[in-house]
């Protein structure tokens, strides 16, 4: 890489059923207090980085969280205004290290694919969610599960508060 994003930490947090199923029709197809309870906690004094869609979705702000935009436009529909915009995944990240503090890949599909297919994040940490029963239909967003095979599992629980959330930590191999 020779950016300096090599010699920090950038991890990815993502929600998705067992199909990888992770949005429908550009909303998040459920909703689980303890998952947003979980992805609060962990992202919480650190930077996220997401594509547009993902931001512009989002109904409300993420307070105590730095937010990056991957997004080739200058404007956006969400009434929040992020931290920046970047131009591209390397964009964000430089910006991320320049800001400081742990780096979050927040979505979405295509994010998360291009994060790990460049080999840039450290650490995976999934919620996995009961079957949506979506995969294969129109307007469906998947997380790239198959680049799993990248990374070791190094943890497993199911969720004291609802046992019917999993949340799987993967690290690079």
């Amino acid at each position: 890489m020779g950016n300096g994003i090599e010699q920090h930490y950038v991890g990815l947090i993502v929600a998705a059923d067992p199909d990888g199923v992770i949005g429908h029709n550009g909303q998040i197809p459920w909703h689980y207090r303890e998952d947003l309870r979980r992805f609060r906690r962990v992202t919480t004094g650190g930077v996220l980085i997401m594509g547009r869609r993902t931001f512009e979705s989002l109904s409300g702000r993420l307070p105590e969280r730095r937010i990056i935009v991957v997004s080739s436009r200058t404007w956006l529909k969400n009434p929040f205004i992020p931290d920046t915009i970047a131009m591209d995944l390397w964009d964000a990240l430089a910006k991320a290290v320049n800001i400081g503090g742990p780096v979050w890949i927040a979505g979405g599909g295509q994010i998360y694919e291009e994060a790990m297919d460049v080999g840039c994040v450290d650490t995976i940490d999934l919620t996995v969610v009961p079957p949506t029963g979506l995969a294969g239909q129109p307007g469906v967003t998947y997380f790239p599960m198959d680049g799993l095979t990248d990374y070791v599992l190094v943890r497993e629980v199911t969720n004291p508060g609802n046992p019917m959330l999993r949340h799987v930590t993967y690290r690079r191999g």
